[in-house]
């Protein structure tokens, strides 16, 4: 069978165990219901339990989360992470998408530069200042120790229309 079907063809000790199973009287190649917790933990009314939790307090952790809604630490993050999209930004769960609210607030204030804009034509591009932060990990053997330290520098760039300031 596995020249024909490839790399998806049962082990031979699958198919054992599925006749032995169809011989002692199963009919159905379904799962049968255990008892238990439901595997799926990740309902709509759990996810919004954890937005909520999240929105609440961003600096809360994932056991913090798990312990709330009654389930493990890999569910919990599970959820916070690819349920809602967010990720831990600097101690903090951030959504990866703008909230109904933040894209208000970003077209609020374009229309508001589109108006300007339009009032004051390329006068009001010079007034337009802009920037952008980075966090630079910088590592540096001292000569007394063989080991490395690590120093963390913040560069801030802000640039006008004419040049960087």
């Amino acid at each position: 069978m596995l020249p024909t079907y490839g790399e998806h063809c049962l082990s031979r000790q699958i198919v054992h165990n599925w006749v032995q199973k169809f011989s002692e009287g199963r009919t159905s190649i379904e799962d049968e219901h255990r008892a238990g917790r439901p595997v799926e933990i990740a309902t709509p009314e759990t996810l919004q339990r954890v937005e909520d939790i999240i929105r609440a307090k961003r600096r809360v952790t994932v056991d913090a989360v798990a312990t709330a809604i009654g389930c493990s630490r890999g569910q919990a993050y599970n959820m916070m992470h690819e349920g809602l999209g967010c990720h831990k930004v600097s101690s903090r769960w951030v959504p990866r998408q703008l909230t109904p609210q933040h894209k208000s607030q970003r077209m609020g204030l374009s229309l508001q530069h589109l108006q300007s804009y339009q009032d004051d034509g390329d006068d009001m591009l010079y007034r337009i200042v802009t920037g952008d932060e980075s966090w630079v990990h910088h590592y540096e053997p001292r000569d007394d120790d063989l080991r490395l330290y690590q120093s963390v520098v913040r560069i801030l760039c802000l640039w006008d229309r004419a040049s960087s300031l």
